[in-house]
């Protein structure tokens, strides 16, 4: 994703954040998640008021990106929605897809 975004804004600086503390994010409760990422964010917006967050998690972009959008003015990219188009595509070609998902994320809806 890094390159991506390098390659969109290559004027822009960039601060990379790693969860460790928390990361993987799958066994975690819903709410607890988003309490957390919301804070997290919380702090991080503050700090360096970036133009752009990019969540690179498939858990974290599922389960939390309406609520950070939401609290939230600066605009949040997450990693599900590439997965929507890969999935469509092959199923137009009638070609067999599997997609793996976090225990968390078997019965949630991708939003």
């Amino acid at each position: 994703m890094y390159r991506e975004v390098a390659a969109a804004r290559p004027d822009a600086q960039f601060v990379y954040v790693a969860d460790d503390a928390r990361f993987p994010y799958g066994a975690m409760p819903e709410d607890a998640l988003a309490e957390h990422l919301v804070g997290l964010f919380g702090s991080l917006c503050d700090r360096y008021r970036p133009d752009l967050a990019v969540i690179a998690c498939n858990t974290a972009s599922t389960l939390v990106l309406p609520q950070l959008r939401a609290r939230f003015a600066v605009p949040f990219v997450g990693t599900v929605p590439a997965i929507k188009p890969a999935v469509l595509r092959r199923a137009r070609n009638s070609s067999p897809c599997s997609a793996r998902r976090r225990p968390s994320l078997v019965n949630t809806p991708v939003r």
